[in-house]
């Protein structure tokens, strides 16, 4: 209990969809005031909208306004990692040097600093994916063993899916509520794809504009380029989907797909817990190595 991991997937997808359901619950239900156009359906539900905007401020705010200090940690004991031990003299505590305010490198943005601040260093992820960078892992971009010369941050935790990099996620679910309002409101299958695609277009022009500004696009942080661009990626994909299976009818082609979507967490569960990479890897002809994963593999050229 002292070490368990606070944070997940699971758990960001609640808060999401927490914080976007009780928004949806007190908005305006005066559907008639939408009246078909794109900026009708922003005024029925303006106050999601409002949120939005503010989370977004607000994780900026914080992400380039907190000033970070250095800061210590505990030492990976694990087999992987043994040498880095080694070159650090067999010390328990590795320092990390920060003093800076508004960076977003993986050892001392305020995403992590301010998860180590509210729920502790021992609570967070300790297998991040920056393990896997150049200055981190010989074996990049595998993990592997750190270089003699890496930085002491390539040992530190990091959650993915904390808490302030989780305003962002919020912001998702909102982009996706009105891709959902419009399907909702609009009935007609020619004004939805025009809005969708006003939608989707924007939010992938301002992405683009913010990561010019200075705004890289990161996951880990969950930065808010990655949530326009990845938010107004997925709009357009939406529509190519919703014109297959709405509009031409297509929805042979699509049945696979259909299932996936009923089933999404559940399918996330037997992967993430290797359920599926086990059935599959375990099907092979002859030899073990015959499996559909190695097929597949050889078959690209990566294996």
């Amino acid at each position: 209990m002292q070490r368990i991991r606070i944070m997940g997937v699971l758990q960001r997808i609640a808060i999401a969809y927490g914080t976007v359901a009780c928004f949806e619950i007190f908005s305006s239900r005066t559907t008639s005031e939408a009246s078909g156009t794109f900026f009708g359906v922003i005024k029925v539900y303006c106050w999601q909208w409002i949120g939005g905007a503010l989370l977004a401020c607000l994780y900026a705010g914080l992400l380039y306004g907190v000033y970070v200090p250095n800061w210590q940690f505990e030492a990976p004991h694990e087999s992987l990692y043994v040498d880095i031990n080694a070159w650090r003299g067999n010390i328990s505590l590795l320092q990390v040097d920060c003093n800076v305010r508004g960076d977003v490198s993986p050892g001392c943005n305020a995403v992590s600093f301010i998860d180590r601040t509210i729920m502790g260093v021992s609570h967070l992820y300790t297998k991040p994916a920056y393990r896997r960078l150049e200055a981190c892992s010989v074996d990049s971009p595998y993990t592997g063993p750190p270089p003699e010369n890496a930085p002491s941050w390539c040992m530190a935790p990091f959650d993915p899916e904390g808490l302030l990099s989780s305003l962002p996620a919020v912001i998702t679910c909102f982009i996706g509520a009105h891709y959902g309002h419009t399907l909702l409101l609009v009935k007609d299958h020619y004004r939805r794809i025009q809005q969708w695609s006003i939608l989707g277009a924007g939010l992938v022009i301002f992405g683009f504009v913010l990561e010019f500004a200075g705004v890289p696009f990161n996951k880990q942080l969950y930065s808010l380029s990655y949530t326009f661009l990845t938010g107004g990626v997925s709009g357009i994909m939406f529509i190519v989907i919703y014109m297959i299976v709405d509009v031409y009818k297509w929805r042979l082609s699509t049945i696979i797909f259909k299932w996936i979507g009923a089933h999404a967490l559940m399918v996330y569960a037997l992967i993430s817990c290797n359920v599926i990479v086990v059935v599959v890897q375990g099907l092979y002809w002859n030899s073990p190595d015959n499996n559909m994963i190695t097929m597949i593999l050889e078959a690209l050229g990566l294996s």
